[in-house]
């Protein structure tokens, strides 16, 4: 009885300490840009379906994207994404088709001193279509960080090795990029909070800078909006999306 009483106990504790660290780090909050390499914790099921336009010197673009994970064990979470495109390219015709599904896994590290650690690894299945980007393997690992200054603030943090697959007009190569985002999330009240974010890859020189806004409608689900402005040759000059994320 003793040791039952000991051993509930320190799951008690293990779990107030993970709730309050999740709380501190404000882990119902999703990144954008970053969303599933990203610190937060989620105790459960999740999914997010959004619309998103790209406007580029070269293409306007039209998108829908559905993403969601699942915890499949203590600490770990599985991810995926799922993805249609429509490409209106300046002088050639229009495409349209499913892009390359993303599946990932996420595994979280012990908190310290309220900061969310995670590290992971992420693949993309060649099976879209090649006319909106698609049938590309590429894959790379990720650590990423949560850490609140204030009660109101929390900035995060992610660095990426990725191996990607690049057409350099006559043959596909493939290279590795580095990936760099900064974030920073701000409470305005109990259901509306800020989002911005840096984010930036080698090799095909993105540079994106994302502001938006997460309103929480209930307990269970928020309306997300984002808009993408694009800093570096490789990045689409501006990107425009809505959605909604509900937790299960």
């Amino acid at each position: 009885m003793v040791k039952q009483t000991i051993a509930l106990a320190v799951i008690s504790l293990a779990t107030a300490q993970a709730l309050y660290a999740g709380k501190a780090t404000m882990d119902n909050v999703k990144l954008f840009d970053n969303f599933f390499q990203d610190a937060s914790q989620e105790r459960g099921a999740y999914a997010q379906g959004n619309v998103y336009y790209i406007s580029d010197d070269a293409y306007d673009a039209f998108g829908l994207n559905v993403s969601g994970g699942v915890v499949v064990a203590p600490r770990t979470e599985v991810g995926i994404s799922l993805g249609f495109a429509s490409v209106d390219f300046d002088y050639d015709a229009s495409e349209s088709g499913l892009r390359d599904p993303i599946i990932g896994v996420k595994y979280h590290l012990d908190n310290w001193e309220n900061n969310q650690i995670s590290v992971g690894a992420h693949l993309s299945l060649p099976v879209g279509d090649e006319d909106v980007g698609g049938d590309k393997t590429d894959f790379g690992v990720f650590g990423a960080i949560r850490h609140p200054l204030n009660n109101r603030t929390v900035i995060t943090g992610m660095a990426g090795l990725s191996s990607i697959e690049v057409n350099d007009g006559w043959d596909d190569n493939r290279e590795f990029s580095l990936q760099l985002g900064g974030g920073l999330i701000y409470k305005v009240d109990e259901m509306l909070h800020g989002i911005a974010e840096l984010t930036m890859a080698t090799e095909v020189d993105e540079m994106d800078l994302t502001v938006g806004a997460d309103y929480a409608v209930h307990d269970n689900g928020s309306l997300r909006g984002s808009i993408d402005l694009g800093l570096d040759d490789g990045s689409a000059d501006f990107t425009l999306q809505v959605g909604y994320l509900y937790r299960f």
